[in-house]
């Protein structure tokens, strides 16, 4: 990774550098700490090519260093100064709407929505809606989505559950329960749709759920809460390397 990247990747990086025409072969050190020694975490000698790949898993939320050094017939180099980056940083939250309760009208087919801001940025790798809440004249009559900032488009469930009126659940990908009816238990179930849709984009912005009757019979019902959980790398600031030297003052 090139010096003061924020947010690599942990899974097995490769490295590269400037060769030397004087050089025969390399020598690669990983650590995380600057002063290297004990907190090398992989290395390589006598490289033949200006290229290492790891052979560890780095972890998650560190920083880490790497420099190189050249060999040939007469010696070693000096290890050049090294270079740092961080690794990305991977955290899950909850955030719910406060734009509810969220009416769903009796009369017509209309499509309602709850909006929920975002202000975190991060990069999604996994997204949960939680805490979805309310009931409807028959949940067989609606259907729920949610839009991503971006406007990708997943369908939650739509026209299931006959006559039921009240909703409580939560959708995941992972689940290992199908979507059932009543949805009333409270637990996550896998969505009609695939939130892994939603993996690769940011976090940041106005997230919405949108209702839409899809069979006016009924008598209308209500959007009582609703939130998404995120796993998502955050962007730290990118790291740069401060050499403290001592300063010498001559004795007066």
């Amino acid at each position: 990774p090139p010096n003061g990247t924020s947010n690599v990747n942990t899974g097995l990086p490769s490295f590269a550098w400037e060769g030397s025409p004087f050089a025969d072969t390399y020598d690669f050190q990983l650590a995380t700490s600057p002063a290297f020694g004990n907190s090398i975490v992989d290395e390589g000698t006598f490289l033949p090519e200006t290229e290492f790949d790891v052979n560890v898993v780095l972890e998650e939320t560190t920083l880490y260093y790497w420099r190189v050094r050249a060999r040939n017939l007469c010696g070693d180099s000096d290890w050049l100064p090294p270079f740092a980056f961080h690794t990305e940083t991977l955290a899950c939250n909850e955030f719910n709407s406060i734009d509810v309760p969220l009416g769903i009208p009796a009369l017509g087919t209309p499509t309602r929505e709850s909006e929920l801001s975002i202000a975190a940025g991060g990069t999604i790798n996994d997204v949960n809606v939680v805490n979805l809440t309310g009931y409807h004249d028959g949940v067989k009559d609606i259907a729920m989505r949610v839009i991503s900032p971006e406007g990708t488009v997943v369908t939650l469930f739509s026209g299931i559950c006959g006559n039921t009126a009240p909703f409580d659940l939560g959708l995941d990908d992972e689940s290992p329960l199908v979507l059932t009816c009543p949805p009333t238990d409270g637990q996550p179930h896998q969505p009609q749709g695939s939130l892994s849709d939603f993996d690769g984009e940011s976090t940041a912005g106005v997230w919405t759920l949108q209702v839409q009757v899809i069979d006016d019979f009924g008598a209308g019902g209500l959007v009582e809460s609703w939130g998404l959980e995120f796993c998502a790398s955050f962007d730290p600031k990118n790291p740069v390397l401060v050499n403290n030297e001592t300063l010498l003052v001559q004795p007066g």
